[in-house]
């Protein structure tokens, strides 16, 4: 809204962005020679103009969170917060808010161990609530109800500590562990959580086994050995040079000597549980990889599970790829939706004949429609998927009546190397990718993308003076 923002700002940020999004990433010896000062300089630039977009772009907001009443923190300023909803349909969502490390709750130093509430500051309702600490503050999660568009007044304030009744059965025992299940309370352990939406029961060999979605009954995860956001990695060995190897491939991404890993579970853990979310980590083994964890926040008051994939990649110079599995279903009659640049599409049926169906570019994530449920894999920061067979095989285009294809399995391609020149060689670093899964009824594909996009941006919160 150029009302509230800076046009001149938006543009800045618009064609950094778009600079940055151009396909070129870099010098044409990045393949051959890694090492040249070109190649570095060139990665360099190409950052740039992502720093550059996201600075703009931050300016940008600031402005209009400033006439929308944002101000500074400081001293013992008393936590009232601003959330609103920027879309176009009403959410039940979470919003998060921030309270810094140094920060007083009515005269008292705020920490874990202070009891606090968070309300409506018009209403006086209570709303749901967690925090967890982070680096250089606490972050408090809400669970909000917001009409499309609407602003909303909280605070937090500090209450009495909740006297504890002292019950007569060991469901705690003397080394500490909870590890009796109560009557009349949701089982929430490394082999089964369920919440008001979800029954999810998890395998100590693969992660995610079950995902029973309550209002249809139906398990929304594939039958299959490959567990939700696991990985799978492969490499294709050297033969001749780095860019000849990689040429050969042709159109396809691997080879026939191309060697395929698949992530198994090593440990899992209940790392966070409150009145919001219940989190736990699951940590696999993946060759290529000297981590990779899946950090799983379900959610109690919504039918949402969100998921963080944390990867420390080694440097690899031999051509590779890195995916994340996504086995969901609705186990209806369903279509496969994906959202392209101005578009709804199915892949495989609403193509051109002749294009691609090798990999699609996508805005916001995959929609799996069924006859009377839909699954929104909601994914934040990857935008390259692929469907079915991940082996190396004749690339076959698209005859716009591939239904059979349209319904194969989706995986989240987050990492390649594969192309010859101009692309970086070294994948090697720490990253973290995010991805959401809601269920809904009785929604077109095209309402469950508005979703899509919603649960992506999210809702914001800040801090104004009451």
């Amino acid at each position: 809204e150029t009302d509230l923002g800076d046009l001149e700002l938006v543009e800045k940020a618009s064609e950094n962005l778009m600079l940055y999004a151009e396909h070129t990433w870099g010098y044409s010896s990045s393949i051959s020679e890694p090492w040249e000062t070109l190649v570095g300089e060139l990665e360099m630039k190409k950052t740039a103009y992502a720093i550059n977009g996201n600075t703009y772009a931050s300016k940008n907001l600031d402005k209009i969170l400033a006439k929308k009443g944002e101000v500074s923190i400081k001293n013992f300023r008393p936590q009232h917060f601003r959330v609103i909803n920027p879309h176009e349909i009403p959410l039940r969502t979470k919003a998060v808010i921030y309270v810094e490390l140094w920060e007083y709750l009515d005269g008292v130093s705020f920490g874990l161990d202070v009891p606090f509430e968070v309300v409506d500051s018009i209403t006086g309702k209570v709303l749901p609530s967690q925090v967890v600490r982070i680096p250089r503050a606490f972050e408090i999660e809400v669970m909000v109800s917001l009409e499309a568009k609407e602003e909303r007044e909280l605070s937090i304030r500090r209450i009495k500590p909740k006297e504890i009744t002292i019950k007569n059965h060991a469901h705690i025992g003397a080394e500490g562990i909870e590890d009796i299940i109560l009557s009349n309370t949701y089982e929430e352990s490394t082999r089964k959580v369920e919440t008001n939406d979800f029954i999810i029961q998890f395998s100590l060999k693969k992660g995610i086994e079950k995902i029973i979605n309550k209002a249809t009954n139906e398990n929304i995860v594939r039958d299959m050995d490959i567990a939700p956001f696991s990985g799978i990695y492969e490499i294709t060995p050297i033969k001749g040079d780095f860019c000849d190897t990689r040429r050969r491939m042709g159109r396809n991404r691997k080879a026939e000597s191309t060697k395929r890993y698949y992530s198994f579970l090593t440990d899992i853990g209940v790392v966070e549980n409150g009145e919001v979310f219940i989190a736990l980590r699951l940590d696999y083994q993946l060759e290529g990889t000297g981590t990779y964890s899946v950090f799983l926040k379900i959610y109690k008051q919504m039918p949402q599970i969100d998921a963080m994939v944390r990867i420390h990649k080694h440097s690899i110079w031999e051509p590779e790829n890195l995916y994340v599995a996504l086995p969901f279903t609705t186990n209806e009659n369903e279509s496969t939706y994906v959202d392209k640049t101005g578009c709804i599409i199915r892949p495989g049926i609403d193509q051109l004949p002749g294009s691609n169906k090798e990999f699609y570019l996508i805005q916001n994530g995959i929609v799996l429609h069924g006859e009377k449920s839909n699954v929104i894999i909601s994914i934040k920061d990857a935008p390259l998927i692929t469907f079915g067979d991940l082996e190396s095989k004749p690339i076959e285009l698209c005859t716009g009546e591939d239904v059979d294809y349209n319904r194969e399995t989706p995986y989240s391609w987050i990492m390649n190397n594969y192309w010859e020149t101009n692309f970086k060689a070294d994948l090697g670093g720490f990253y973290e990718f995010a991805y959401s899964i809601l269920v809904t009824e009785n929604e077109t594909p095209k309402e469950s993308f508005i979703k899509c996009e919603a649960t992506n941006e999210g809702v914001l919160g800040f801090y104004i003076d009451k």
